[in-house]
């Protein structure tokens, strides 16, 4: 990793500011040997930044590149902070370089970084993530950005891009490769909030993939899209979820086959592949649990068990009956096994069949049993260990509404008692 450069008197405008005003000899601080960035401090107006080269023979080569954010913000391409010109300094060296070396100085494109990004998923096992992410990359940032340096994209124009997105409409989910096709409009707080939210998720897709290709070293500085502002205080959303007897009319609405996973949703807080990947051999009797393997982040392999109510190891021992310990415990009805999305459009005929009377997904099996686990009296620590997490912070994201209730209950039953007399109290004069 390059060395960080500090410099007291030029790595802030109020520093800058306190620099004699010489447009003619400016300020110098090494970056690498032989080359340095300079900062002019003018008089009135911002200062400009320079690059010194040595080029042999005691000779020296000086360019200007950008303005100093010495009277405005910085954009990150015409108008940079100290930061962000120490890392123009060396780009500009690394492109030297490659010419020199006969190195095709092609820039590297959002294209490429978002290229980069999906095939390093797809080398950890990771397809369906990689399909995903281009899915959502191809529909909200292709078209404007994909051809663009990644390097020298804006801080301002990620934001621009980032307001635009959230003032879109829902997308309605299509086939691969048809036109994309949006709902109408929602200008109530809630709607807004939701477009705010998706955007914000959008556009850590796209960070992501140009935060791989810096660390990677095909990026010289992530300082453009390091600075970019999302909206705040647009994911605390309190979570929807089925009642005791919603859930009910939900199971009898499924079709036989379909029903099943549902049922081992609700009892488990399971997500769907989890759920459609058990094997009987994940179900542990004695210990009346069932092991969950999921796949994220980097692709790395997370197993974590679940245990269940008694309801729930009758349910799991009925399931396995008669299976082998390698089969499917949930199959579809001509046998196959259950695949990505094949949840998407059963659980939605199955919701209308029972009347919810508002949208609803497979996802919201987890919450069910996530939310009425909390209301009885289950600890935050306890589901969040069940739901396959490593401590509690999504867990109080997401259900934390539901926690006071059950703390005023436990202070009112547990608290001590004093036997204080509040009768006939009199205040004194």
């Amino acid at each position: 990793m390059a060395r960080k450069v500090k410099n007291r008197s030029l790595d802030t405008r109020e520093a800058r500011s306190k620099l004699k005003p010489n447009p003619n000899k400016p300020y110098y601080v090494a970056v690498e040997r032989g080359v340095h960035l300079g900062y002019r401090r003018l008089k009135g107006r911002a200062g400009t930044w320079c690059e010194r080269r040595y080029e042999g023979g005691g000779k020296y080569v000086v360019d200007s590149f950008a303005t100093a954010n010495d009277l405005s913000d910085a954009d990150g391409a015409a108008i940079l902070d100290y930061w962000q010109a120490v890392d123009a300094v060396r780009m500009r060296r690394a492109e030297r370089a490659q010419g020199l070396a006969g190195i095709p100085t092609t820039p590297f494109t959002i294209d490429d970084a978002m290229n980069f990004y999906c095939g390093g998923l797809e080398q950890v096992g990771r397809e369906g993530a990689a399909d995903d992410v281009r899915s959502k990359y191809d529909v909200w940032f292709k078209a404007k950005l994909g051809k663009q340096e990644a390097g020298k994209v804006s801080t301002q124009e990620f934001e621009k891009l980032i307001a635009a997105m959230a003032k879109s409409p829902a997308r309605v989910r299509v086939k691969r490769g048809e036109k994309p096709a949006f709902r109408n409009g929602d200008d109530s707080d809630e709607g807004v909030r939701k477009r705010r939210a998706s955007a914000k998720r959008n556009w850590t897709v796209l960070k992501a993939a140009l935060n791989a290709s810096w660390r990677a070293g095909k990026i010289a500085s992530d300082s453009t899209w390091k600075r970019v502002k999302t909206f705040e205080g647009v994911d605390g959303q309190r979570i929807d979820f089925f009642s005791v007897a919603e859930a009910r009319r939900l199971i009898n609405a499924c079709e036989p086959d379909f029903r099943k996973t549902v049922q081992a949703a609700l009892l488990t807080g399971g997500r769907w592949g989890a759920i459609a990947a058990l094997t009987v051999e994940d179900f542990n009797s004695d210990a009346g649990n069932v092991r969950f393997t999921t796949r994220k982040g980097k692709g790395v392999v997370k197993i974590f068990y679940c245990h269940l109510s008694k309801e729930g190891i009758d349910f799991f021992h009925s399931a396995c009956a008669g299976k082998g310990r390698k089969d499917r415990i949930f199959l579809r009805a001509d046998g196959a096994p259950w695949k990505k999305s094949d949840q998407i459009r059963p659980f939605a005929a199955a919701v209308a069949k029972a009347k919810i009377g508002r949208p609803m997904g497979f996802h919201h099996a987890r919450h069910t049993w996530a939310s009425l686990s909390i209301m009885s009296g289950a600890s935050l620590l306890v589901i969040a260990k069940n739901l396959g997490h490593t401590d509690t912070r999504m867990v109080e994201r997401h259900y934390g509404h539901l926690v006071p209730s059950y703390e005023r209950a436990e202070i009112q039953k547990h608290a001590p008692v004093f036997g204080i007399d509040t009768r006939n109290i009199v205040a004194m004069g």
